[in-house]
């Protein structure tokens, strides 16, 4: 039998990006999408409760989402539907005069960064939802209604009524996210939302909730490993899983097996799955995963045997590059390349680099030209490094290392450099077990990227950060509000890590290879990953597209 339903969001707020605070707009009056007069874009979060509502085994016909406009006159834009993929929170937060400037979040808010403002983040900053657009129409001021309506809503609602468990609502996003934003009635507005659904009430046809009949099982696993859970379940329909992780929802994750790859500790947790369809629901019995960090000295045959950054350098810029060695001496090659640059066909190379070596604050030793030197070309070709051009101004040390050094390169002027650094040595004792890099993070081709190689056999496991924010409590100024961070194989374009946000988990492992710690409430970036031997860099940039100082650093984990 055919009937229809009309109803009103259970939760809907805007979240601001681009900002450097957390903002929401949970029990405001307007929604928005587009961008606001603060340079900030905004997107809004509207989600309804079908439970009740709409019948299980009901046939979904068709949906529209009616907003009531409320925007300046000559503000347009397209605005999109998109199916959120994880649950988000409103909470008490309000944002004055017209919204567009947004409020600070409170605890369980929805913000650009968090699904629930204290608790849980969303994996992409902006939301977690499908790339797909589910219905989009465009939006004039001043006034009037928009409607949204099609067979991607169509079909949300009919996965939403037959899983409630993955009901998150939709996302509202401009079309021109750099034009100006669009404002609509919230459900906390003078005219709330409404969404009408004409379904078809099922006649029987021998429903069967779920049944669970093989549970996920408990894993105990070192850091770096593979962890696979899986569910078996009967009912009728053929149901659908939701994975949770501490009882919140892991994003994407709706198979009846969920794989985790290369596993850090922030992963130990409860995961539970949620098993439903139109029938009913059940979730299954608790797994704990635990992750434990290898205990004992490192018996892998891989280490860390050399650096590299380019940066592109303003005149009187310094760039820093930090490194340590234990177990005994080591005698590494350092080298500061400019004019040498211009031979790979790059322009802009600094003209003339300087090299010094410090040990704490004490100067070691320093080099401007590297002369040409015999044995420091024998040293690069042992390492294979690429040849200096004879009598260039490009700067070389070849220095016995025990213990932790710094490098700081400076020029007479601006340009491009690169600093480099090789482990002449073989073996693991001695051997790298730190490197670090600091400098100034811009966008697009100035981003800082760091190189790196893992020689040896095995696999190595590395801790990486990207340090912005608690170097202002350091005394840097300038920092990058916001680092993430993605690692890349040589030749790859594919991440095999990466990390925006760092988990309060990874603090022991900080403790344990002698990294200063984080700020807990930072947005500094932090992972550990299982590597094996080869090249690799790391590419650092400002999740919001800021620019500013950032430390790159990489620890081996033992």
């Amino acid at each position: 039998m055919a009937a229809t339903v009309s109803l009103r969001p259970v939760k809907d707020t805007t979240i601001y990006g681009n900002g450097d605070k957390e903002l929401s707009n949970g029990v405001g009056a307007h929604l928005f999408a587009g961008s606001s007069g603060e340079k900030r874009v905004l997107r809004s979060l509207i989600a309804f409760n079908l439970a009740g509502q709409v019948p299980a085994g009901a046939t979904i016909n068709a949906v529209t989402l009616t907003l009531t406009i409320n925007t300046p006159l000559n503000n347009a834009n397209t605005v999109g539907l998109h199916r959120v993929l994880a649950d988000w929170g409103e909470a008490g937060s309000i944002a004055l005069s017209g919204g567009g400037g947004g409020a600070e979040a409170k605890p369980g808010d929805a913000t650009w960064k968090a699904r629930f403002l204290g608790t849980a983040n969303w994996t992409t900053n902006g939301g977690d939802f499908s790339a797909a657009t589910a219905a989009s129409t465009p939006v004039r001021g001043m006034a009037g209604t928009a409607t949204f309506s099609g067979s991607g809503m169509v079909a949300d609602v009919q996965a939403w009524a037959n899983n409630p468990a993955a009901n998150f609502g939709w996302i509202l996003v401009a079309a021109d996210e750099a034009g100006p934003a669009v404002r609509f009635s919230s459900r906390e507005g003078g005219a709330a939302p409404s969404l009408l659904i004409d379904y078809t009430a099922s006649t029987g046809g021998g429903n069967v909730a779920p049944s669970i009949t093989t549970q996920p099982i408990a894993q105990t696993v070192a850091t770096g490993a593979r962890v696979t859970l899986s569910v078996a379940a009967t009912g009728s329909p053929a149901p659908f899983f939701e994975w949770r992780k501490d009882g919140i929802a892991i994003a994407g994750a709706t198979n009846a097996t969920l794989g985790l790859n290369a596993v850090t500790t922030a992963d130990s947790g409860s995961y539970t799955v949620v098993v439903a369809n139109a029938a009913g629901s059940v979730t299954s019995a608790a797994a704990t995963v635990t992750v434990t960090a290898p205990s004992g000295g490192d018996t892998s045959g891989a280490r860390l045997s050399n650096l590299s950054v380019r940066a592109a350098m303003a005149a009187g810029q310094t760039l820093f590059v930090g490194f340590s060695v234990k177990g005994g001496g080591r005698e590494l090659i350092v080298r500061g390349v400019g004019p040498t640059l211009g031979n790979f066909g790059l322009a802009g190379a600094m003209a003339d680099p300087r090299l010094e070596l410090y040990d704490g604050g004490t100067l070691v030793t320093q080099n401007d030209d590297w002369g040409n030197a015999a044995t420091l070309s024998t040293a690069f070709g042992s390492v294979g490094a690429f040849p200096l051009v004879a009598s260039s101004r490009d700067a070389a040390l070849l220095q016995t290392v025990d213990g932790t050094r710094s490098v700081q390169l400076k020029g007479t002027g601006a340009g491009v450099a690169l600093v480099e650094l090789y482990d002449t040595g073989t073996g693991n004792t001695p051997r790298l077990v730190n490197v670090s890099a600091r400098n100034q993070v811009g966008t697009g081709d100035n981003i800082l990227i760091f190189g790196f190689f893992i020689a040896g056999t095995g696999t190595k496991n590395v801790l990486i950060r990207a340090v912005g924010p608690t170097l202002g409590a350091l005394g840097v100024t300038g920092v990058l509000v916001d680092p993430k961070f993605s690692v890349f194989p040589a030749g790859s374009t594919v991440a095999v890590a990466s990390n925006d946000n760092w988990n309060a988990s990874l603090a022991p492992t900080f403790t344990s290879v002698g990294a200063f710690p984080l700020d807990p409430n930072s947005r500094d970036a932090a992972l550990v990953t299982t590597l094996t031997p080869g090249s690799y860099t790391v590419q650092v940039s400002g999740a919001d597209g800021g620019t500013g100082e950032a430390l790159v650093e990489i620890y081996e984990v033992p």
